[in-house]
């Protein structure tokens, strides 16, 4: 019996099931920590083009670029946890076996080339007695071989010998024929007409008779666009160009109209976005893609599923410290993220906060540089409070803490800047993870890629953009 119920067949599975394609289907070529940096090049190449077809209407397509997301992810600003595995000692240990099984292998190598140099040398042996015999025999089958062969080149090169005669006299009569009509025009029996032997022009003065024939050593005389002039001054054009009238006169021909001028085509303009946007994942991704418009607009319900989803599994991860020295860029960042048609935050539920911050390098250091670094952090989490205000759907808030020193004043900054965020409706929980005292971070860890750029921004002459 047919089904009588209405809409796409996806209806009819589990709702779990459907959950695990809903995942499937969000997977694409961009992946979810590039989501909102491919977002800000797309608007900045829209406005490109948009720049450019104003600008040149007529001229070609722009091309569009966009940089390769698919680069190592090395340096991933967002973690959970401040704990790092130490595996350098392992790396150690298991490039030192590495090294002794390739010794191993370089002494089994050695002692397989020379067993096959033996052979090569048994094999070369054999191969000169068989080289030998096969030259004797070769050099009995030349005697009888070659002989039509050579018979068939002499054949040639007598019939070229033959056929070099006769063009000899066929060139002397074309001469005699061309002195005979430089006779007639002399005694002016008949029209000047210049004489032609295959592509080359040729005159003749009336001084020249039948004892001095012409030939091809004359043609380096005259150059290719000389007149010349005949016993009764009638000219000719060596280039064909110019039409002969009796009495001495010329009139040059028009020359021929020259093609126009083949322009090359004008190459289109290509259009890629900043580079400044490979910032953003460090502070500001998402865990999920949404789901495709085609799944969406299969039907209503199943959009409405699709979307539920999607919410209640991705999580925006805010790195509030994270390029701490681009401060501008990380505020206009949020707020455009914010302002934006369909943005996350109208509907996301989830978010991730982490504050990376290192008082024991900041103590360490001299003048008035931990106030300034911490008046940069207040301003940082006041933004970001600000910005999730304008999230009405906001269940649940994480937020991370990393330092290096856990001490009186640590800890009162550390309150200072979580107290911002309860006049938010949401559920809040805190996360803190400390160095011990002693313990030296690690360089790829989040501690030790937080002194690092503190360390570079201090360098940098403290310049914050």
């Amino acid at each position: 019996m047919a089904s009588t119920s209405s809409g796409p067949a996806i209806m009819r599975i589990p709702l779990e099931l459907r959950h695990i394609i809903f995942e499937h289907a969000t997977a694409g070529d961009t992946k979810p920590k590039n989501l909102f940096r491919h977002w800000f090049e797309k608007k900045e190449v829209e406005a490109l083009v948009a720049h450019e077809l104003a600008t040149n209407p007529t001229g070609p397509t722009p091309i569009i670029v966009y940089p390769d997301y698919n680069e190592p992810d090395s340096d991933d600003e967002l973690e959970g946890s401040g704990k790092e595995e130490d595996s350098e000692n392992d790396s150690e240990e298991e490039d030192e076996d590495n090294e002794d099984e390739d010794d191993d292998m370089d002494e089994d190598e050695l002692d397989d080339i020379e067993d096959d140099e033996d052979v090569i040398d048994n094999n070369d042996m054999d191969d000169d007695d068989e080289l030998v015999d096969n030259i004797a025999d070769d050099n009995q089958a030349v005697g009888h071989s070659q002989l039509p062969t050579m018979l068939n080149v002499q054949s040639a090169i007598a019939t070229g010998d033959n056929m070099d005669v006769d063009s000899e006299e066929e060139q002397e009569q074309e001469q005699a024929t061309v002195v005979q009509t430089a006779d007639k025009a002399e005694a002016g029996t008949g029209p000047v007409v210049p004489a032609q032997i295959g592509d080359d022009s040729w005159t003749f003065d009336h001084h020249e008779t039948d004892d001095d024939p012409i030939t091809h050593d004359n043609e380096d005389e005259y150059l290719p666009n000389e007149n010349y002039t005949t016993g009764n001054n009638d000219t000719t054009s060596v280039d064909g160009d110019a039409t002969v009238v009796s009495g001495g006169s010329t009139i040059q021909a028009p020359p021929a109209p020259l093609a126009p001028p083949v322009q090359a085509p004008i190459p289109a303009p290509v259009v890629r976005p900043h580079h400044k946007w490979q910032h953003i994942p460090k502070f500001m991704r998402i865990t999920h893609c949404p789901p495709p418009m085609g799944l969406l607009l299969t039907s209503k319900e199943l959009s409405a599923q699709a979307l539920t989803w999607f919410y209640d599994v991705a999580i925006l991860r805010i790195n509030a410290t994270g390029s701490f020295a681009h401060t501008t860029m990380f505020e206009v960042s949020l707020t455009q993220i914010t302002d934006a048609a369909f943005s996350p935050m109208e509907n996301i539920r989830k978010i991730e906060i982490q504050f990376a911050w290192d008082s024991e390098w900041l103590r360490g250091t001299d003048g008035v540089w931990p106030e300034l670094f911490e008046a940069m952090l207040r301003l940082r989490a006041m933004h970001v409070v600000s910005i999730l205000h304008r999230a009405p759907h906001l269940q649940d808030i994480l937020i991370i803490w990393h330092d290096s020193i856990m001490d009186n004043e640590s800890t009162a900054l550390k309150l200072e800047i979580i107290d911002m965020f309860d006049s938010l409706a949401a559920n809040i929980k805190v996360e803190e993870y400390f160095l011990t005292p002693g313990e030296k971070p690690r360089r790829r860890s989040v501690q030790g890629r937080r002194r690092l750029e503190f360390q570079s921004i201090l360098d940098g002459g403290m310049n914050f953009s």
